[in-house]
Order: C-alpha cells, then sequence, then structure tokens
C-alpha cells in the first residue's frame, strides 16, 4: 500500500480520487464487474501521473483521462495482462473474467462521463466520445 500512497502524493490526490471513482462504479454497476478494489487500485498504479494531477478545479478532467487510460489499455491487451500489482506478486489482469470486467468497466466510465457532460453543459451537443474527452478535460468545477 505504500506504493499506491506514493502514488497519489505524486499526483496530489489524484490517484485516490480515480480509484474510488472506479470502485464506486464497480459498485453501482449492473454488469457484475468482477475487479477487486486491489485490482482497481494496482490498475490506477500503472497511470502516468501527470494525467491524474489536475487542479481542483479540473477534476472532470479526470474522468476524461480515466477512460482514455482504460480504453489504451483494452486496445494494447497484451501489455495490460502482463501489468502486475505494485507489490509484484501477481499479474492484475490474471483471467478472463477480469479481462471481461475491466472493458465493462470502461462501458460504464464512458457511460458515465457522457452523463456528466450533460449535466454540466445541456445547452450543447456532442455526438462522439472525443468531443464528449475534450468537453470533460475544458470544464471548470467552482
Amino acid at each position: 500500500m505504500q506504493m499506491l500512497d506514493n502514488k497519489d502524493l505524486q499526483t496530489n490526490g489524484g490517484a485516490k480520487k480515480v480509484i474510488r471513482l472506479l470502485k464506486n462504479i464497480k459498485n453501482d454497476s449492473d454488469l457484475g464487474i468482477n475487479l477487486s478494489s486491489y485490482d482497481i487500485a494496482s490498475l490506477v498504479w500503472h497511470f502516468d501521473g501527470s494525467l491524474l494531477t489536475k487542479p481542483s478545479y479540473m477534476e472532470l478532467a479526470l474522468v476524461s483521462e480515466t477512460q482514455q487510460k482504460l480504453e489504451l489499455m483494452i486496445l494494447l491487451e497484451a501489455h495490460t495482462r502482463s501489468l502486475r500489482t505494485p507489490d509484484g506478486s501477481r499479474k492484475i489482469i490474471d483471467t478472463e473474467e477480469k479481462w471481461t470486467s475491466l472493458i465493462l468497466l470502461n462501458d460504464e466510465l464512458i457511460a458515465l462521463s457522457e452523463q456528466i457532460i450533460r449535466e454540466v453543459k445541456p445547452h450543447l451537443y456532442y455526438n462522439s466520445l472525443p468531443a464528449v474527452r475534450r468537453a470533460l478535460s475544458e470544464s471548470y468545477i467552482y
């Protein structure tokens, strides 16, 4: 856990915010996402720290950055399946069920991203995921 705490310190709290976000999505989902809390934390531990470091007024950008990183992990399947937990004890995605769960988690995050941007900027129309991501990344919370 010390390695996860260090990651969180390096990201000014961004790492734990993303971990909590993903755990809440998993817990609220009806899709049967079977990733443990440690699996989720381990995946986030592998995120580039600069993606997780956002000022407090731009925290919606964390949603966008997280979704992009999960999508990249899915595209780079072999690499993602080789990722190990921070303590090196095992591979994070070590079953087909976990791989499917990662895809489902990403799907749920996409749906959440779309819901957030419709609420934050209801007057605008977003017809693509990149447009939603961009809008989240450029949104300020006051």
